[in-house]
């Protein structure tokens, strides 16, 4: 099997394995995800200041945006719920 080095920890990691823990979130990302669990749409006053975040976790359609009057809001899609509720892997 070969190796690869994951570029955020400088480790050696088996070919694949970086697919799959891309698509499990980090500890950033299960927090902030936390804020939106359960409680419908959320004002984004009312989340911690983390624009980049809040764009890597677009990316992986993890939360939806919507625009209206009252300003932006987000929630959390099911897919985010998935992939917060997915054990998250323990390093040796």
């Amino acid at each position: 099997m070969s190796k690869s080095i994951d570029p955020r920890h400088g480790r050696d990691r088996p070919e694949g394995e970086n697919q799959m823990t891309d698509q499990l979130p980090n500890h950033r990302e299960r927090q902030f995800m936390q804020y939106l669990r359960g409680a419908g749409w959320v004002k984004i006053t009312a989340l911690p200041d983390s624009p980049g975040l809040i764009k890597i976790l677009l990316s992986k359609s993890w939360i939806e945006q919507r625009t209206d009057a009252t300003g932006v809001s987000y929630r959390l899609t099911e897919a985010g719920f998935q992939a917060k509720v997915t054990p998250s892997r323990a390093y040796k």
